[in-house]
């Protein structure tokens, strides 16, 4: 799974918890600006709980990681064989939450384009306004405001509601959105919606928090003196103000049978709030479910508590799309590695959260990458064509060096070993220099016209050793009458002892070079 969807769904999670929390033991409670609190604090809490590493905080357990890794190292390669390429670009596997990510995106590119565009909108409203100032308060007339609002430290109204001059209550109403700050609440509340717009809850702690708000406003206006029924017959002269900005909270905002039985409702008992308590075992068990910011299922790459990672990811062939089995993946520089499972997926304990790591399979071209935490890690390796050099080769010399001395171990003291064997003709390179040597035979037309040259010639060993698909690369041609007679020899090779990859039998593509003097 994707870094950020587990750490946007761990958000989710925790949020639906808080809305919950509120929905049963605290929606019916009268202690508004508590209430207030708890949703600011309860957002702070959400994005922060899936980032907090709870493991880190704890004392450390002595452990070691255990790796299992088979021993033993062949590599005819090292000295008498070059890869014709030893890197190559990876190709990443097409990613199952690529399109989880453009609906996301496009959600969130959609909500946070209107936020932008409305308060843009309101700025520029304001602007083009000629603003008054009543006892100390700005005041916007607007001719497409149905319900006055405030934003900030302004006061919308209709220019119509401002002539009649009958608004001490809804300026003393608005005044107390001001004075409380509400304008940045709802800003908070709508950037959380930008980023979790998919949670439902999400919607109804925003409907929630500007309830809240109103409540807090009607509070204050009643404990200044207004008579009831005349604060309630000015909400319902404007019952039909509709069509505001999500930004901000009409003064009509949820005038309904709730919001009229809140105002004659007697204030509940502190010792309710007490029930909040119960929330601090949910937070803590929360905290340590969510420890952190999640794991990648293509390349996990967990935080252990003895400060080592863990790395896992697939190797694949390129031309097929099909698992390499037994592929070896090793930080570069250390012995410290791993080999893939039948479906190509591999595990690898680090020491840091980045390595570079190679990826290696005899008859492949060996790729290396860097990766970190939350990066995905899926490489595909192309076929290569292994170059014998007979050259330099001599009669009789050991041509298959010892294993060479690894560099460093892990922390358990294992030592992880390559094994890739390429494939062996019989004797090894001396006896293949020699074969070549007395069954080439000279094209007498090509010897006429004084050709001569070297012809690599391609061939494939394959998983019984036999030679097939034998053929002269066209940049590695001289001239067709070589080329033919290069491609004959070559093609009554022997049976080779197949290339293998930690003990299984591989088909591998040679190239061996014919000289014609």
């Amino acid at each position: 799974m994707d870094t950020f969807v587990a750490y946007f769904l761990k958000t989710a999670v925790t949020l639906t918890v808080f809305y919950l929390f509120y929905r049963f033991f605290l929606r019916k409670e009268t202690f508004f600006r508590f209430n207030r609190y708890y949703f600011l604090g309860s957002i702070v809490v959400s994005l922060l709980i899936p980032l907090i590493d709870v493991a880190a905080l704890l004392p450390a357990k002595e452990s070691l990681p255990v790796l299992a890794i088979p021993k033993g190292y062949i590599s005819f390669q090292e000295a008498v064989v070059t890869p014709i390429a030893t890197a190559a670009p990876v190709s990443g596997q097409r990613d199952p939450w690529v399109w989880v990510r453009v609906i996301y995106l496009a959600g969130v590119a959609f909500f946070l384009l209107r936020l932008l565009w409305q308060v843009v909108t309101l700025a520029v409203r304001i602007r083009r306004a000629e603003v008054r100032e009543i006892d100390g308060l700005k005041i916007v007339p607007d001719a497409k405001v149905k319900s006055p609002f405030s934003f900030f430290s302004w006061i919308f109204v209709h220019p119509d509601q401002l002539a009649d001059g009958d608004l001490e209550e809804v300026i003393l109403h608005e005044q107390e959105h001001i004075r409380q700050h509400h304008s940045w609440d709802l800003l908070l509340v709508e950037l959380l919606t930008v980023f979790q717009w998919p949670n439902p809850f999400v919607w109804l702690i925003n409907r929630s928090v500007k309830e809240i708000h109103e409540y807090l406003a009607d509070r204050a206006v009643l404990d200044q003196g207004v008579p009831l029924d005349k604060y309630q017959r000015t909400l319902i002269s404007f019952v039909l103000g509709a069509g505001n900005p999500a930004l901000i909270t009409p003064l009509n905002f949820s005038l309904n049978q709730k919001r009229i039985l809140m105002m004659k409702k007697m204030k509940s008992s502190n010792g309710k709030k007490w029930w909040s308590l119960l929330l601090l075992p949910v937070i803590l068990m929360l905290a340590m479910a969510f420890s952190g910011p999640g794991e990648n299922d293509g390349a996990r790459i967990e935080k252990q508590k003895d400060q080592t990672y863990k790395l896992s990811g697939q190797v694949l062939d390129d031309a097929t799309g099909k698992p390499l089995q037994g592929a070896s993946v090793v930080i570069v520089n250390t012995s410290v590695g791993a080999m893939t499972d039948p479906e190509g997926l591999f595990t690898l304990t680090m020491d840091k959260p980045e390595e570079e790591i190679a990826f290696s399979f005899v008859g492949y071209q060996t790729v290396r990458q860097k990766v970190k935490a939350g990066d995905p890690v899926t490489v595909k390796l192309k076929k290569g064509v292994i170059r014998l050099d007979l050259k330099n080769v001599k009669a009789g010399r050991e041509n298959t060096p010892q294993p060479p001395a690894p560099t460093t171990k892990n922390k358990t003291g294992e030592i992880f070993f390559v094994v890739e064997d390429v494939p062996h003709f019989p004797g090894e390179l001396p006896a293949l220099k020699k074969y070549l040597a007395g069954h080439v035979k000279y094209p007498p037309k090509a010897r006429k016209k004084g050709i001569s040259g070297t012809v690599w010639v391609n061939f494939t060993v394959d998983e019984n050793g036999q030679v097939k698909q034998v053929y002269v690369d066209k940049a590695n041609s001289v001239d067709p009458l070589l080329d033919k007679e290069a491609v004959r020899v070559i093609s009554s090779l022997p049976e080779w002892t197949p290339g293998k990859q930690r003990g299984k039998a591989v088909p591998v593509e040679l190239s061996v070079p014919v000289e014609f003097k």
